[in-house]
Protein backbone atom coordinates (compact mmCIF):
# COMPACT_ATOMS: atom_id res chain seq x y z
CA UNK A 1 0.00 0.00 0.00
CA UNK A 2 1.42 3.83 -1.24
CA UNK A 3 0.31 5.73 1.60
CA UNK A 4 1.50 8.67 -0.09
CA UNK A 5 -1.35 7.91 -2.73
CA UNK A 6 -4.50 10.07 -3.19
CA UNK A 7 -7.81 9.93 -4.33
CA UNK A 8 -8.46 12.42 -7.06
CA UNK A 9 -12.09 12.32 -6.22
CA UNK A 10 -13.78 14.25 -2.89
CA UNK A 11 -17.11 13.48 -2.14
CA UNK A 12 -18.85 15.83 0.68
CA UNK A 13 -19.17 14.83 4.27
CA UNK A 14 -22.27 13.30 5.08
CA UNK A 15 -25.61 15.26 7.34
CA UNK A 16 -24.20 14.26 10.59
CA UNK A 17 -28.23 13.26 11.20
CA UNK A 18 -27.98 10.72 8.61
CA UNK A 19 -28.47 7.07 9.64
CA UNK A 20 -25.10 4.98 9.72
CA UNK A 21 -26.25 1.79 11.59
CA UNK A 22 -29.20 -0.10 11.81
CA UNK A 23 -28.49 -2.47 14.80
CA UNK A 24 -30.84 -4.84 16.30
CA UNK A 25 -32.07 -4.96 19.80
CA UNK A 26 -31.54 -8.42 21.60
CA UNK A 27 -35.09 -8.96 22.29
CA UNK A 28 -34.77 -9.22 26.11
CA UNK A 29 -38.36 -7.66 26.79
CA UNK A 30 -39.86 -8.60 22.87
CA UNK A 31 -39.25 -9.00 19.53
CA UNK A 32 -35.75 -7.62 18.37
CA UNK A 33 -36.55 -3.92 17.34
CA UNK A 34 -34.38 -2.03 14.51
CA UNK A 35 -31.89 0.70 16.39
CA UNK A 36 -31.38 3.46 13.83
CA UNK A 37 -28.00 5.50 14.64
CA UNK A 38 -27.31 8.71 13.07
CA UNK A 39 -23.05 9.28 12.42
CA UNK A 40 -23.69 12.13 14.88
CA UNK A 41 -24.09 9.51 17.70
CA UNK A 42 -21.45 7.42 17.02
CA UNK A 43 -18.89 10.24 16.56
CA UNK A 44 -20.34 11.75 20.14
CA UNK A 45 -19.97 8.40 21.67
CA UNK A 46 -16.90 7.84 20.32
CA UNK A 47 -15.51 11.14 21.55
CA UNK A 48 -16.73 11.73 25.02
CA UNK A 49 -14.77 8.03 25.37
CA UNK A 50 -11.59 8.86 24.20
CA UNK A 51 -12.00 11.91 27.05
CA UNK A 52 -12.61 9.43 29.77
CA UNK A 53 -10.52 6.48 28.85
CA UNK A 54 -7.42 9.11 27.43
CA UNK A 55 -7.79 7.48 24.13
CA UNK A 56 -4.75 7.93 21.73
CA UNK A 57 -3.52 6.98 18.35
CA UNK A 58 -0.55 5.56 20.51
CA UNK A 59 -2.89 2.97 21.93
CA UNK A 60 -3.30 -0.76 20.43
CA UNK A 61 -6.65 -1.97 21.24
CA UNK A 62 -6.95 -5.93 21.94
CA UNK A 63 -10.55 -7.94 21.85
CA UNK A 64 -11.94 -11.00 20.16
CA UNK A 65 -15.92 -9.37 20.34
CA UNK A 66 -18.60 -10.22 18.19
CA UNK A 67 -18.66 -7.51 15.15
CA UNK A 68 -22.44 -6.98 14.90
CA UNK A 69 -23.26 -5.12 18.42
CA UNK A 70 -22.30 -1.72 20.07
CA UNK A 71 -19.75 -3.32 21.95
CA UNK A 72 -17.23 -4.70 19.55
CA UNK A 73 -18.37 -3.12 15.75
CA UNK A 74 -19.09 0.60 17.03
CA UNK A 75 -16.39 0.68 20.07
CA UNK A 76 -14.23 -2.43 18.96
CA UNK A 77 -13.45 -1.11 15.48
CA UNK A 78 -14.73 2.44 14.91
CA UNK A 79 -13.28 3.31 17.88
CA UNK A 80 -9.76 2.62 16.50
CA UNK A 81 -10.60 3.99 12.94
CA UNK A 82 -12.21 7.88 14.59
CA UNK A 83 -9.08 7.84 17.09
CA UNK A 84 -6.14 6.50 14.64
CA UNK A 85 -5.17 3.92 17.06
CA UNK A 86 -4.30 0.67 16.29
CA UNK A 87 -6.58 -3.22 16.77
CA UNK A 88 -6.34 -6.49 16.95
CA UNK A 89 -8.90 -8.55 16.65
CA UNK A 90 -7.76 -11.70 18.29
CA UNK A 91 -10.92 -13.90 16.71
CA UNK A 92 -12.51 -15.69 19.92
CA UNK A 93 -11.04 -14.11 23.05
CA UNK A 94 -9.46 -16.62 24.81
CA UNK A 95 -7.06 -15.52 27.47
CA UNK A 96 -3.94 -16.68 25.96
CA UNK A 97 -5.02 -14.86 23.08
CA UNK A 98 -5.25 -11.67 24.65
CA UNK A 99 -1.89 -12.46 26.77
CA UNK A 100 -0.26 -12.77 23.83
CA UNK A 101 -1.56 -9.62 21.79
CA UNK A 102 0.53 -6.83 23.90
CA UNK A 103 -1.95 -4.25 23.48
CA UNK A 104 -2.75 -0.66 25.65
CA UNK A 105 -6.45 -1.46 25.94
CA UNK A 106 -8.33 -4.65 25.97
CA UNK A 107 -12.50 -4.82 25.89
CA UNK A 108 -14.66 -7.89 27.45
CA UNK A 109 -17.63 -8.90 28.78
CA UNK A 110 -17.46 -10.48 32.20
CA UNK A 111 -17.69 -14.24 30.72
CA UNK A 112 -14.63 -13.08 28.99
CA UNK A 113 -12.83 -11.42 32.12
CA UNK A 114 -14.19 -14.72 33.87
CA UNK A 115 -12.00 -16.83 32.04
CA UNK A 116 -9.27 -14.64 31.74
CA UNK A 117 -9.25 -14.45 36.03
CA UNK A 118 -9.18 -18.32 35.92
CA UNK A 119 -6.08 -18.34 33.99
CA UNK A 120 -3.61 -16.77 36.12
CA UNK A 121 -0.77 -17.14 33.88
CA UNK A 122 -2.81 -14.87 31.00
CA UNK A 123 -3.80 -12.67 33.30
CA UNK A 124 -0.83 -11.48 34.58
CA UNK A 125 0.61 -11.17 30.95
CA UNK A 126 -1.72 -8.22 30.86
CA UNK A 127 -0.12 -5.78 34.13
CA UNK A 128 1.61 -3.95 30.58
CA UNK A 129 -1.57 -2.84 29.50
CA UNK A 130 -3.31 0.86 30.17
CA UNK A 131 -6.89 -0.30 30.59
CA UNK A 132 -8.84 -3.22 31.37
CA UNK A 133 -12.75 -2.41 29.78
CA UNK A 134 -15.69 -4.70 31.01
CA UNK A 135 -18.97 -3.91 29.52
CA UNK A 136 -22.44 -5.21 28.43
CA UNK A 137 -23.28 -7.20 31.41
CA UNK A 138 -22.46 -6.54 34.95
CA UNK A 139 -18.96 -7.81 36.05
CA UNK A 140 -19.84 -9.72 39.29
CA UNK A 141 -17.28 -7.85 42.52
CA UNK A 142 -15.10 -11.30 43.08
CA UNK A 143 -13.43 -11.41 39.47
CA UNK A 144 -13.02 -7.25 39.85
CA UNK A 145 -11.16 -8.50 42.93
CA UNK A 146 -9.28 -11.23 40.98
CA UNK A 147 -8.54 -9.02 38.43
CA UNK A 148 -7.34 -6.47 40.15
CA UNK A 149 -5.14 -8.87 42.46
CA UNK A 150 -3.43 -10.81 39.35
CA UNK A 151 -3.36 -7.84 36.44
CA UNK A 152 -2.48 -4.80 38.93
CA UNK A 153 -5.58 -3.14 37.32
CA UNK A 154 -8.78 -2.21 38.67
CA UNK A 155 -10.60 -2.45 35.69
CA UNK A 156 -13.16 0.21 33.89
CA UNK A 157 -16.79 -0.73 33.83
CA UNK A 158 -18.86 1.42 31.33
CA UNK A 159 -23.10 1.11 30.52
CA UNK A 160 -24.92 1.64 27.61
CA UNK A 161 -27.51 0.45 25.48
CA UNK A 162 -28.00 -0.23 21.79
CA UNK A 163 -30.04 2.88 21.93
CA UNK A 164 -28.04 5.01 23.83
CA UNK A 165 -24.53 4.11 22.90
CA UNK A 166 -22.01 4.55 25.91
CA UNK A 167 -23.65 7.01 28.43
CA UNK A 168 -22.09 5.97 31.83
CA UNK A 169 -18.39 5.45 32.37
CA UNK A 170 -15.37 4.99 34.86
CA UNK A 171 -12.91 7.16 33.33
CA UNK A 172 -9.29 6.52 33.17
CA UNK A 173 -8.51 8.73 35.91
CA UNK A 174 -11.15 8.25 38.04
CA UNK A 175 -12.12 6.05 40.38
CA UNK A 176 -12.70 2.43 39.37
CA UNK A 177 -15.24 0.45 42.20
CA UNK A 178 -16.91 -2.68 41.79
CA UNK A 179 -20.62 -2.60 41.09
CA UNK A 180 -20.10 0.80 39.92
CA UNK A 181 -20.18 2.01 36.07
CA UNK A 182 -18.93 5.12 37.09
CA UNK A 183 -20.14 8.78 35.83
CA UNK A 184 -21.69 10.50 33.11
CA UNK A 185 -20.00 10.74 29.83
CA UNK A 186 -19.72 14.73 28.69
CA UNK A 187 -22.97 15.79 27.45
CA UNK A 188 -25.09 13.11 28.98
CA UNK A 189 -27.45 13.59 31.04
CA UNK A 190 -29.58 11.01 33.88
CA UNK A 191 -31.92 10.99 36.12
CA UNK A 192 -33.87 8.37 38.17
CA UNK A 193 -37.61 8.49 38.77
CA UNK A 194 -40.08 6.15 40.40
CA UNK A 195 -43.01 3.95 39.10
CA UNK A 196 -44.89 6.86 39.29
CA UNK A 197 -42.38 9.55 37.20
CA UNK A 198 -41.65 11.28 40.52
CA UNK A 199 -37.88 12.38 41.16
CA UNK A 200 -35.93 9.91 43.25
CA UNK A 201 -33.06 11.42 45.00
CA UNK A 202 -29.54 10.76 43.84
CA UNK A 203 -28.59 9.56 47.75
CA UNK A 204 -26.79 6.13 46.24
CA UNK A 205 -29.15 4.10 47.94
CA UNK A 206 -32.64 4.94 46.35
CA UNK A 207 -33.30 3.23 43.58
CA UNK A 208 -35.19 4.18 40.45
CA UNK A 209 -35.33 3.57 36.58
CA UNK A 210 -32.59 5.30 34.63
CA UNK A 211 -33.58 7.90 32.35
CA UNK A 212 -31.00 9.42 30.20
CA UNK A 213 -30.55 12.31 27.58
CA UNK A 214 -27.87 13.17 25.21
CA UNK A 215 -26.02 13.10 21.57
CA UNK A 216 -25.26 9.24 22.10
CA UNK A 217 -29.17 8.47 21.61
CA UNK A 218 -30.65 6.78 18.75
CA UNK A 219 -32.80 8.45 16.04
CA UNK A 220 -35.65 5.95 16.86
CA UNK A 221 -36.98 2.14 16.49
CA UNK A 222 -37.01 1.26 12.71
CA UNK A 223 -40.95 1.61 11.56
CA UNK A 224 -41.81 1.63 14.72
CA UNK A 225 -43.37 4.77 16.15
CA UNK A 226 -45.27 2.74 18.89
CA UNK A 227 -42.27 1.86 20.24
CA UNK A 228 -40.64 5.43 19.88
CA UNK A 229 -43.24 7.04 21.95
CA UNK A 230 -43.48 4.06 24.86
CA UNK A 231 -39.78 4.68 25.53
CA UNK A 232 -39.38 8.11 25.33
CA UNK A 233 -40.91 10.79 28.08
CA UNK A 234 -42.65 13.38 26.67
CA UNK A 235 -39.41 15.55 27.58
CA UNK A 236 -37.41 13.80 25.38
CA UNK A 237 -35.58 11.39 28.12
CA UNK A 238 -35.09 7.96 27.27
CA UNK A 239 -36.28 5.07 29.21
CA UNK A 240 -33.92 2.32 29.75
CA UNK A 241 -35.63 0.03 31.57
CA UNK A 242 -32.68 -0.13 33.73
CA UNK A 243 -33.17 0.31 37.52
CA UNK A 244 -30.09 1.86 39.43
CA UNK A 245 -29.56 4.26 41.76
CA UNK A 246 -26.89 7.37 41.31
CA UNK A 247 -24.39 8.41 44.30
CA UNK A 248 -23.78 11.76 45.78
CA UNK A 249 -20.30 12.03 43.44
CA UNK A 250 -22.59 11.26 40.49
CA UNK A 251 -21.78 7.63 39.98
CA UNK A 252 -23.89 4.79 39.07
CA UNK A 253 -25.18 1.65 40.27
CA UNK A 254 -27.16 -0.77 37.59
CA UNK A 255 -29.42 -2.68 40.23
CA UNK A 256 -30.93 -4.91 37.04
CA UNK A 257 -34.03 -4.35 34.60
CA UNK A 258 -37.09 -3.53 36.09
CA UNK A 259 -38.97 -6.18 34.42
CA UNK A 260 -37.43 -9.28 35.69
CA UNK A 261 -34.51 -8.70 38.24
CA UNK A 262 -35.90 -6.95 40.82
CA UNK A 263 -37.33 -8.61 44.08
CA UNK A 264 -39.31 -7.29 46.82
CA UNK A 265 -39.05 -8.62 49.92
CA UNK A 266 -39.98 -6.96 53.45
CA UNK A 267 -40.72 -3.79 51.69
CA UNK A 268 -37.36 -3.48 50.14
CA UNK A 269 -36.07 -3.84 46.21
CA UNK A 270 -33.02 -6.22 45.57
CA UNK A 271 -31.52 -6.84 42.60
CA UNK A 272 -30.92 -10.00 41.78
CA UNK A 273 -27.40 -9.15 40.77
CA UNK A 274 -26.81 -8.45 44.65
CA UNK A 275 -27.70 -11.18 45.29
CA UNK A 276 -25.50 -13.37 42.81
CA UNK A 277 -22.62 -11.39 43.94
CA UNK A 278 -23.16 -12.18 47.19
CA UNK A 279 -23.29 -15.54 46.89
CA UNK A 280 -20.26 -15.58 44.97
CA UNK A 281 -18.18 -13.82 47.85
CA UNK A 282 -19.29 -16.67 50.21
CA UNK A 283 -15.96 -18.55 50.80
CA UNK A 284 -17.40 -22.13 49.98
CA UNK A 285 -18.16 -20.94 46.02
CA UNK A 286 -16.58 -22.52 43.91
CA UNK A 287 -15.38 -25.81 46.38
CA UNK A 288 -16.75 -29.09 45.93
CA UNK A 289 -18.99 -30.99 48.37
Amino acid sequence: MDLALRSDRTRPEPDPERAALILYTSGTTGAPKGVVISRRSIAACLDALADAWAWTPDDLLVHGLPLFHVHGLVLGVLGPLRHGSRLDHVGRPQPARYAAAGGTMYFGVPTVWSRVAAAPESARALRGARLLVSGSAALPAAVFADLAELTGHRIVERYGMTETLITVSARADGPRLPGTVGVRLPGVRTRLVDERGGPVPADGEAMGELLVAGPTLFSGYLNRPDADAASTTGDGWFRTGDVATIGPDGSHRIVGRASTDLIKSGGYRIGAGEIEDALLAHPGYGRRP
